[in-house]
């Protein structure tokens, strides 16, 4: 026969184990629901962007035939470019941000940084699509 304090420090390991347990259900639980938590953080936050918004659709035809020429390391490409950028600079069809952002990836193709100007233009436009 199981004595009445027998009974108390069997009832009380058993409550250990299960506190144990639960507790450390509880932790993988808040694990597993801080892991979703920042995934979802991850995917709805807006990324950061580097470039500004384009304002004009001529804009961004420019920016497709200035990734065209960075791309296949065209200087005849990149001279249409500019002179397509400069006919937007007289019509003051583009802002002083976008200005800044189109003369920085002119400026690395004329250096003959090719890649990188291509690269800069490609994140110029996932920009836009990004806003």
């Amino acid at each position: 026969m199981i004595s009445k304090l027998q009974r108390i420090r069997l009832s009380s390991s058993v409550f250990e184990n299960r506190l144990g347990q639960i507790d450390q259900r509880t932790t993988w639980t808040l694990l597993a629901l801080f892991v979703l938590g920042g995934i979802a953080v991850y995917l709805w936050m807006p990324r950061l962007t580097y470039y500004p918004k384009v304002t004009h659709p001529e804009a961004d035809k420019l920016m497709r035939q200035l990734y065209t020429a960075c791309s296949s390391n065209d200087e005849q490409r990149l001279t249409a470019a500019e002179e397509r950028f400069q006919k937007l600079i007289d019509a003051e069809t583009i802002s002083a941000a976008e200005r800044g952002a189109f003369e920085k990836i002119f400026k690395m193709a004329r250096a003959g940084s090719w890649e990188k100007a291509a690269s800069d233009c490609l994140r110029f436009a996932q920009d836009q699509v990004s806003r």
